[in-house]
């Protein structure tokens, strides 16, 4: 499996192209293209209305810590953003931290990532997508990455604990269920057999580990 949390794309155009990356490696590499599963990272705010939501990421913002959130950006791309303007706009340069998140915050970016924007509930400021709204309008959205990216699932980012995950729990997944979009009970079987329904409990013969069980040749 392959998680894009970390340096999970902000918009359906990147994530795509991620995805497919994904996908033509393990087909080269002689596996299935859907024999490794992408997560996304997502940020939701959800309550009954969606001008409920809204109220909450507004209330939200004032949690927000301008100089641990930029800390903690900076050392996920490796860039000092001690030494920039607000306004200034965050470079593309290589680090020594993780690459990707540079890249998609300001390698493709449509719109030059400034400091600021990592001060709020925005995709830079998450690193990830930020969905605001009603658990239709939450849904709709997820399930619009899901046809527009080709990924598999989230990684959904706490806000608020434990209010974030409630209100995931009891608005986000009936919603989803009552769309055919989640289950509504455990599958039988090891976590494999879960993840891959249909499959066999062990690796599918083109996986690499599978060359290494007693008697393969």
């Amino acid at each position: 499996m392959s998680g894009l949390m970390g340096a999970t794309p902000s918009t359906k155009a990147a994530a795509a192209k991620a995805v497919r990356g994904i996908r033509e490696a393990a087909q080269a590499a002689g596996r299935d293209p859907h024999d490794i599963q992408t997560f996304l990272g997502a940020t939701l705010i959800v309550a009954p209305t969606g001008a409920e939501a809204r109220d909450l990421r507004d209330e939200y913002r004032g949690y927000l810590d301008a100089a641990g959130q930029l800390a903690l950006v900076s050392g996920w791309t490796g860039i000092d953003l001690a030494a920039l303007g607000l306004d200034d706009p965050l470079p593309f340069v290589k680090t020594n931290a993780i690459q990707s998140t540079v890249k998609h915050l300001a390698g493709d970016a449509a719109q030059p990532t400034r400091v600021r924007d990592l001060l709020d509930f925005t995709p830079a400021g998450a690193r990830a997508p930020v969905i605001v709204g009603s658990p239709v309008e939450v849904v709709d959205e997820l399930l619009a990455w899901v046809a527009e990216t080709d990924v598999d699932g989230f990684n959904l980012v706490r806000t608020v604990m434990p209010e974030s995950l409630d209100a995931i729990v009891d608005l986000v997944v009936p919603e989803l269920q009552n769309r055919g979009a989640f289950k509504t009970a455990y599958g039988e079987g090891t976590l494999r057999e879960k993840l891959f329904p249909g499959r066999s409990s062990r690796l599918s013969r083109t996986h690499t580990g599978a060359g290494y069980r007693a008697g393969a040749s």
